[in-house]
């Protein structure tokens, strides 16, 4: 008697409660994520505007960020859109949801050290002069 190879085990499926939850999130991000794209390209902008003036790399990386980080919301957000509208797929978009939200959070935290760096080098720079 020869074993068969067992076939792809069925996700869990989220139910009706849950995908309501999914779907507000859903929502709030895909809003958050488009605000943040329109207003990175904003302050994109104004940076190139500025460009004579020394701000202007300053508001141009800003605004870049500000891009990236929002099209990754979105992308979230459609991941777990994509959560409450098909079915059999909830885990693999709740993966791919995840992996996107954490690009968001790992992106932030690098900058908050880059910030906090530049911060204690500015304090060190103002106290010996």
């Amino acid at each position: 008697m020869t074993e068969q190879a067992p076939g792809p085990r069925p996700e869990y499926e989220f139910d009706i409660n849950e995908n309501e939850v999914i779907d507000g999130l859903s929502r709030s991000m895909s809003f958050v994520g488009i605000i943040m794209i329109v207003f990175g390209g904003l302050i994109v902008l104004a940076g190139v505007v500025n460009l004579p003036r020394g701000v202007a790399l300053l508001q141009i990386g800003q605004g870049v960020v500000m891009i990236l980080i929002g099209a990754w919301l979105a992308g979230a957000a459609r991941s777990f859109r994509d959560m409450v509208r098909t079915e059999g797929n909830d885990i693999t978009h709740l993966m791919s949801a995840l992996r996107k939200l954490r690009s968001v959070y790992f992106t932030q935290a690098v900058l908050y050290i880059v910030a906090c760096v530049l911060v204690a080098l500015l304090i060190v720079f103002a106290l010996t002069r």
